[in-house]
């Protein structure tokens, strides 16, 4: 499949609510989101996989976090990573970006609504710790 020139993409800011976007499918339009230079997360399911861009640097630079994933699970405890900074989703037709599917959609709204849910409950978790 050639590469798409615009891509559907849902865009997750830090701080927002997830949106749907068409946007140049180049690697200007994807620093000028994230804020900086590109790194990629993949993430599965039952149907195949999604792409994550965020900002390579974003941890560096303190950027606000934005959602929360689970890295594995070993007995009852979870692992988890944090994401960073705004991100966006795309899909992925070998070694170029392109344009999510409505099952790529759903999944990248999954991901994200469950990962700032466990965000929350990082945080309240630490504020507990906090005080006592």
């Amino acid at each position: 499949m050639a590469k798409e020139k615009f891509v559907k993409v849902m865009r997750l800011d830090a701080e927002g609510l997830p949106k749907v976007e068409m946007i140049e499918n180049d690697l200007k339009s994807y620093q000028n989101i994230v804020g900086g230079h590109i790194e990629v997360v993949e993430f599965y399911f039952e149907g195949g996989k999604v792409l994550c861009i965020l900002n390579e640097e974003g941890k560096l630079e303190g950027l606000k976090p934005n959602f929360a994933f689970e890295i594995y699970k070993k007995e009852d405890k979870r692992y988890l990573d944090i994401i960073v900074g705004d991100v966006v989703f795309v899909g992925e037709d070998g070694p170029e970006f392109r344009s999510l599917t409505g099952e790529e959609l759903r999944e990248a709204l999954r991901v994200t609504q469950d990962g700032r849910v466990d965000l929350m409950l990082l945080s309240l978790e630490r504020n507990l710790e906090e005080l006592y």
